[in-house]
């Protein structure tokens, strides 16, 4: 998809055309025009995310498993670097994919655990 200006229709699974208020909509690998690096993936649970910070702000990072469950959620100092590198353990977690939010922001990368 292009930059401009797109209409979306959320219609149920009665084919009823619903009306949802949309806050942020992403598309694309980015968020917020930092680079994102997560790895390994797939793993057995441990996984290593990095990403640029210029601004140096905080990082909220949430992960939400395939039925919309937030399954881990931490604030991050980000102690003023320009780059967040943190390990994070979802060993505890069922094998499936799971998806990301960053400072309340979805991300395109879907992390999977074997």
């Amino acid at each position: 998809l292009g930059t401009g200006d797109y209409e979306i229709v959320v219609i149920d699974d009665c084919g009823t055309e619903r009306d949802t208020v949309i806050e942020a909509l992403t598309v694309g690998d980015q968020i917020l025009g930092f680079d994102l690096l997560l790895y390994p993936n797939p793993s057995t649970g441990q996984f290593t995310i990095e990403l640029d910070n210029p601004e140096r702000d905080d990082i909220d990072l949430e992960i939400i498993n395939l039925m919309g469950q937030l399954v881990f959620k931490q604030l991050y100092d980000s102690y003023g670097e320009a780059r967040f590198i943190r390990t994070i353990d979802l060993g505890n977690q069922a094998s499936g994919a799971y998806f990301m939010r960053i400072n309340g922001l979805p991300v395109k990368a879907k992390l999977m655990i074997e």
